[in-house]
């Protein structure tokens, strides 16, 4: 039902149950009854939203407190390959030229080889690409502008050409939305970019790091304290 209304559960940090029938243990309930949802429009809008069960005191509900202003430090973006490159046609052949163009003398250098061609496929990436998300409503508004006219041999061909260019743009959004939601199939017939969206959104809360147990058995929500810690437990992992 929640995925039939277009909604997402937005998850929660702290207790897994925010409802108890209060009961002696042989006959308690608990249950997760609580919950945020949030549609697409709202969550473009507050993608770093969370939401925390507190302590029940004198209910048998948990009360949840829904925060949509936390925000996450800056963090340089790693490299990342986008499916929808395979759509160009010097695809292969750009793979190909990059490849042979690093020495691999040793096995051990296979993932500075890779490093290495991911870093030139993103620039070449960019240059054959651009930014999608601008690029469509620049399109969408150029096409607007068009139709507006009377149509004249020379505008019905602009229009005919930009039309194909946004139709094939959009299928790139699609393909960008859908490889971050990690969702394998649109419904027939209607773009769901959206939902992919909404998906990658909720993907990416749910994969974030709110709360950590630091060694002093204390916990934290410090974005710097958490990063220093998870450092820190890795080196010393693969001393």
């Amino acid at each position: 039902m929640i995925n039939q209304c277009g909604l997402i559960d937005l998850g929660f940090d702290g207790p897994a149950y925010t409802w108890s029938n209060g009961r002696s243990p042989q006959f308690l309930i608990q249950e997760r009854l609580d919950r945020v949802l949030a549609n697409p429009d709202w969550s473009h809008l507050h993608p770093l939203a969370s939401v925390s069960v507190l302590p029940r005191i004198n209910s048998d509900h948990a009360p949840i407190l829904l925060n949509t202003h936390k925000r996450s430090p800056y963090r340089r973006r790693s490299l990342k390959f986008e499916e929808f490159w395979t759509s160009h046609v010097e695809y292969s052949s750009i793979i190909k030229k990059l490849w042979r163009n690093f020495d691999l003398e040793y096995p051990s250098n296979i993932p500075m080889k890779l490093n290495h061609t991911l870093q030139h496929l993103n620039k070449w990436g960019k240059s054959n690409f651009g930014n999608i998300k601008l690029r469509i409503p620049i399109l969408k508004s150029k096409l607007l502008d068009i139709r507006s006219m009377n149509p004249n041999p020379s505008n019905v061909l602009e229009e005919r050409s930009l039309a194909q260019e946004l139709n094939d743009l959009l299928h790139l959004e699609d393909t960008y939305w859908k490889q971050r939601a990690k969702r394998n199939w649109i419904r027939d017939g209607n773009r769901n970019t959206k939902y992919f969206h909404l998906c990658a959104t909720a993907r990416k809360r749910k994969n974030a790091i709110q709360n950590l147990q630091l060694e002093d058995g204390s916990w934290t929500n410090d974005h710097e304290a958490i990063s220093n810690r998870l450092v820190d437990h890795f080196r010393k992992l693969f001393q």
